[in-house]
């Protein structure tokens, strides 16, 4: 994840607009490089975009990583592998909320449980309240 993250970060990949949408109160970012939604702590062989995500909880989180150029971005990105990345308050946004939407300016792939789909415009989740959780060892 991380070579292919850095190889695209300096050759193809262009950043793009994007609007989210959580619980209903929409937030517009420009130059978007990561946008996932998490409902886990971690993604991509060890990365932890949304550090206080608990997938046991009521909520899921969107981090994105926005106004930024490559450079910047190559500067933050080592820090999501300790959720160090939060301090960078003006380049990165973390939210939390039951129903997530992701809107994008152009298509984009993004990635579902290691499943690439391309040409995506918009992305949703919703965490229900009557999900439980229950160990594997009851």
């Amino acid at each position: 994840y991380t070579t292919l993250a850095i190889k695209l970060l300096l050759t193809s990949y262009k950043s793009n607009g994007a609007k989210v949408t959580v619980d209903g109160v929409t937030k517009e970012f420009k130059k978007v490089w990561l946008a996932p939604v998490m409902n886990g702590l971690f993604y991509g062989g060890g990365m932890m975009p949304a550090p206080q995500q608990n997938r046991k909880g009521n909520d899921l989180s969107c981090c994105v990583v926005h106004s930024t150029n490559a450079i910047q971005t190559l500067i933050i990105f080592p820090s999501l592998f300790k959720g160090e990345h939060v301090k960078y308050k003006k380049k990165v946004d973390v939210m939390s909320g039951r129903e997530i939407k992701v809107e994008f300016d152009t298509p984009q792939d993004v990635q579902i449980d290691g499943e690439i789909i391309r040409d995506v415009t918009e992305i949703s989740a919703k965490k229900f309240a009557d999900c439980k959780f229950r160990d594997a060892n009851l």
